[in-house]
């Protein structure tokens, strides 16, 4: 299941860690997707999503795989900002999870999509999505930033940090490469 597997360690309050966290990750927007790389010129998905709750004080683990396991685990209509939402090949599998984004309210997302793209504020889908987990709780006593409008979804699922086997996504090879990714539809 997701969630409940690793404590983590916070250092802020919960709601000023969100804040802080949700800030960020958005001035990382338009900062290139590289595979493994944890900022601070470039970011994976996850790479983003544990950077950006480091500048907080909260220590969260390297893959998407292993973000799956912190936390508590949320349902889907109880998402608040800074909820970390993943992506699996099988929802129903914690082991093919590939993707994480952080949520931001609203429907909106802020991702690291993957190679030849970057940093993004996007509206979430629910194709493979497999699940939610709150890395810091409390009441909403800090203010969030302001959400930007974002970019319309694609309608496709990044590949995120690993493929359908674990292994990391392909190198872009040119602007024209398809990219493997999975038809999804919005959330919104």
């Amino acid at each position: 299941a997701i969630g409940k597997k690793v404590p983590l360690r916070l250092s802020l309050a919960a709601p000023q860690a969100v804040s802080v966290a949700i800030r960020y990750a958005l001035a990382q927007v338009g900062k290139p997707y590289v595979w493994g790389a944890t900022g601070p010129d470039s970011y994976d998905c996850s790479g983003l999503v544990q950077r950006s709750y480091a500048m907080a004080g909260i220590a969260l683990p390297r893959t998407s795989r292993e973000q799956a396991r912190v936390g508590k685990a949320v349902d889907l209509p109880d998402l608040l900002p800074g909820d970390l939402l993943f992506w699996a090949y099988d929802p129903s599998d914690l082991s093919t999870v590939h993707h994480v984004a952080l949520y931001l309210g609203d429907g909106k997302i802020v991702q690291s999509p993957q190679p030849g793209e970057f940093v993004e504020v996007t509206t979430m889908w629910l194709s493979g999505y497999a699940g939610a987990v709150r890395v810091a709780t409390g009441p909403a006593t800090a203010a969030l930033p302001p959400v930007p409008v974002g970019v319309p979804g694609t309608g496709i699922t990044p590949v995120g940090d690993a493929m359908r086997d674990g292994s990391p996504p392909p190198p872009v090879l040119s602007p024209a490469d398809p990219r493997p990714r999975i038809q999804h539809q919005s959330a919104a």
